[in-house]
């Protein structure tokens, strides 16, 4: 991760402007699949898998499940990410 240099955050948006894919998704989810499991959902949080399950179950990570299992849309993560975290 890059410092933040003078002009603030908005100057450090339009600097990293160009780290951003054509389809929007942040870099840090590049190569991820389009769907991605509980597991690859929490390690790219860099939470537990219990806290990733309750904040699904919560509703606080946009997530759907398929049977027993949690499954999250790559660009839903990143839209949550890009919302800070505010599902």
């Amino acid at each position: 991760m890059r410092a933040i240099k003078a002009g603030g955050w908005a100057a450090h948006q339009d600097e990293t402007a160009h780290d951003m894919p054509a389809d929007g998704h942040n870099t840090i989810l590049s190569g991820m699949p389009d769907i991605l499991t509980l597991e690859q959902t929490a390690e790219v949080l860099q939470i537990g898998i219990t806290t990733a399950r309750g904040m699904c179950r919560q509703h606080q990570i946009p997530a759907f499940k398929v049977g027993q299992q949690w499954r999250v849309p790559r660009a839903w993560l990143c839209e949550f990410i890009q919302g800070g975290g505010n599902g």
